[in-house]
């Protein structure tokens, strides 16, 4: 596993990848709350097959966020295509996870040239489960700091998204999200304006 950043429109965004460059090239976007390390648990498995690329979207994680709060589609797709011209990814297959699926979409249609295969995961007319209310309902209303990882795991396990998550992919999900803060204390790496977007939905 390697990872870095690209420079794509004024901002850096955070990738990582697995297996040879030779290999047929597999480009693996996260959803709404993701970062490319969300892929570490799956990415492995197909490394001695494919060259994979994770990218993390702007505004979370180790990607900057956007100081004029843009993100829209139009967006994350101009990005997406500025990374994997710049990672020399002519030719790929997509694999969009949720809010990566949505954007896939649209993106396949304005390159389909560049794309081979198209797996859509966990995206549909509707969301199941409890997310749409209190999912979504109870995210907005976390905490802005948490006193430890403990705590964090301890909120996070309320909700059904990871509450039977294995340790080692909550582990992940801790370390992407959160960065320290002073006190010794943890808060949110979400940009403050995806942030105030998602409050909006």
């Amino acid at each position: 596993m390697n990872e870095g950043t690209v420079d794509v429109g004024g901002l850096r965004l955070h990738y990582v990848e697995w297996g040879e460059r030779t290999r047929p090239h597999v480009l693996l976007v996260h959803g709404w709350d993701g970062t490319a390390h969300y892929w570490d648990l799956v990415a492995p498995a197909l490394a001695d097959r494919y060259h994979l690329v994770a990218l993390t979207l702007r505004g979370r994680g180790q990607s900057d966020a956007d100081p004029t709060g843009r993100y829209r589609f139009v967006e994350y797709g101009r990005d997406i295509h500025e990374a994997t011209r710049r990672l020399g990814l002519d030719r790929l297959s997509f694999v969009g996870a949720s809010l990566g699926g949505m954007i896939a979409l649209p993106y396949v249609a304005e390159h389909e040239a560049q794309v081979d295969r198209l797996v859509l995961v966990d995206i549909g007319a509707q969301l199941g489960g409890d997310r749409p209310s209190s999912y979504y309902a109870g995210m907005l209303a976390a905490p802005a700091e948490f006193e430890s990882t403990r705590a964090i795991e301890d909120w996070l396990r309320q909700w059904s998204l990871y509450a039977k998550i294995p340790a080692a992919g909550l582990a992940i999900v801790i370390r992407e999200h959160f960065a320290p803060a002073p006190g010794g204390r943890f808060t949110w790496r979400f940009g403050e304006r995806l942030r105030e977007l998602q409050r909006r939905e």
